[in-house]
């Protein structure tokens, strides 16, 4: 009588577990994306953005990234200049370098890595960037907020380029129309506009 009894309960467990596992109605499990969208201020740990605006929280892609990305399409490319600002409302890179005597400039999605633009012109300079000499873009941005005493200032954009045989940023903050440039290999001010 036990054995039958045993017997039951285990065929009916099976049965109930056997239908739970055909509910039409499932509940997904898998874990949340980074997709939503906050109306709180947001700092990317990659560029040290303040974005104080609606945005979605998905990560900036890194200077050193974009970089990857620009030089798998022109392996053999010397970087000219970066410049990281929005474009149409999005986080982009453009980046420009030349290759086989022709300069390449290309616009990068700064969240998806995906290549938006690519203009081809005539090389006109030949100064290029040295990227193992430089503060990262991260550090400068600090610098350039403390230079303004302004903790919270919310980024515009940044530039990275050769002028006068001198690596330079030129960060430009929303609010204040203030640039702050400094030289990209010590950290020194040069001028504040």
């Amino acid at each position: 009588m036990k054995n039958w009894k045993a017997l039951s309960l285990i065929g009916l467990s099976g049965l109930v577990l056997a239908a739970c596992g055909n509910n039409a109605e499932t509940t997904d499990t898998t874990p949340a994306t980074n997709d939503t969208t906050t109306e709180t201020s947001s700092v990317t740990e990659d560029t040290g953005v303040v974005d104080n605006s609606t945005t979605a929280t998905e990560d900036i892609l890194s200077l050193e990234e974009v970089v990857d990305i620009y030089m798998g399409e022109y392996p053999n490319a010397q970087i000219q200049k970066v410049d990281y600002d929005k474009d149409s409302g999005d986080w982009t890179y453009e980046i420009t370098g030349v290759s086989e005597n022709r300069e390449y400039e290309v616009e990068i999605n700064a969240v998806s890595g995906e290549i938006i633009k690519v203009d081809e012109d005539d090389v006109d300079d030949d100064a290029y960037l040295a990227f193992d000499t430089i503060i990262t873009p991260e550090e400068a941005i600090e610098i350039a907020k403390t230079a303004l005493a302004e903790e919270a200032a919310v980024l515009e954009g940044w530039e990275l380029d050769v002028d006068d045989n001198r690596t330079k940023y030129d960060i430009e903050f929303e609010g204040s129309n203030r640039d702050v440039k400094l030289d990209a290999e010590t950290g020194e001010v040069i001028e504040i506009d």
